[in-house]
């Protein structure tokens, strides 16, 4: 399959992302077959960028265009019924995480995503920087001892943030839309989260009724394997910080979330490793690749394991809500 035929199910701001990336990487401008969106301005204003036509209706979208694959950028609370449409067409799909937005949801798409059996991948990037690979040689036959992470920056200061983001029953709130970043990469590098005591924080932004997430988190966590960790995650921090450091008790990784910069200590040598490109035109093209030649081992998240993050961040949220720890469900 060369050059396949891609279309757009919502067209906020992270489609014009994955938008940009397609046509970098295939190297024309027209790169849909059609973009929809609940808002039909929104979609005609991203087809007069990238070729198609305009839809408000994902189903006659997909039946009208026949694309060969989809991007799915709405969010997490309409994450179903676009996934439901490719199932049922067997239309290959890349999800934008979360995805879902709470754990029926994501057991049932999980068991539609089963039955179809089409190729698929949700958008955890940080999966796809070299420095990812990188971290694995240098930690071969090693074991994490702690994991200590943190992800800080100041969207809450910003005019223009979307208002639903600050309801948790919409977004999920930061943990939900960028911790999960954070625990996906953490669950990657380092393996599966089984419980998990978290706190919240509205000392800058107080809760309110336009106001219900927490605008800072603190999370412990055990892992599978005995390993300990915590994350300081923050939506009014204003200073940035994105850092997972691991540690065995004599070798350190500590990675840079947003370029995949490693640094470390490993059998007394330091190290340090760096990349060029980022991670989520790198996770794009390996989508594209693996539609090309049907090798899924291409994937490096499939819906269950994304179900299995999303579900550390589920009950990260609840031990907030209810202060008290809790396990980390499984499919």
């Amino acid at each position: 399959m060369s050059n396949p035929r891609f279309a757009i199910i919502g067209c906020g701001r992270i489609s014009q992302l994955h938008a940009e990336n397609l046509q970098s990487l295939l190297g024309t401008s027209d790169v849909l077959v059609g973009a929809c969106d609940s808002l039909i301005d929104r979609a005609e204003a991203m087809v007069a960028k990238t070729g198609g036509r305009a839809y408000s209706d994902a189903a006659a979208m997909l039946d009208a265009e026949k694309p060969d694959a989809v991007i799915i950028c709405t969010p997490p609370f309409v994450r179903e019924e676009p996934i439901r449409a490719c199932c049922e067409r067997k239309v290959p799909f890349l999800c934008e995480k979360p995805p879902a937005s709470d754990w029926e949801a994501a057991r049932r798409i999980a068991e539609m995503v089963g039955a179809a059996d089409i190729l698929h991948s949700v958008a955890f990037m940080y999966r796809y920087h070299l420095g990812s690979d990188e971290y694995h040689r240098w930690m071969a036959g090693r074991t994490p001892a702690v994991v200590v992470s943190a992800f800080g920056c100041g969207p809450l200061y910003e005019p223009d943030f979307p208002p639903w983001f600050k309801l948790m029953e919409r977004s999920g709130g930061p943990i939900m839309d960028q911790a999960i970043h954070a625990f996906d990469t953490i669950r990657y590098l380092v393996g599966d989260i089984t419980d998990v005591f978290a706190f919240g924080s509205n000392l800058h932004f107080p809760l309110a009724d336009d106001m219900t997430v927490p605008e800072s988190a603190s999370i412990s966590f055990r892992f599978a394997s005995g390993a300990i960790g915590t994350h300081y995650h923050s939506w009014a921090d204003k200073l940035w910080i994105g850092q997972i450091d691991v540690r065995t008790g004599d070798d350190r990784v500590l990675m840079e979330i947003g370029d995949g910069t490693l640094t470390g200590l490993i059998g007394g040598e330091e190290k340090k490793y760096s990349e060029a490109g980022p991670p989520h035109r790198r996770e794009l093209e390996y989508f594209i690749k693996a539609l090309e030649t049907n090798d899924r081992s291409l994937i490096r998240s499939t819906y269950a394991d994304a179900a299995a993050t999303l579900s550390v961040c589920l009950a990260a949220n609840k031990s907030i809500l209810t202060g008290e720890p809790q396990q980390v469900p499984t499919l």
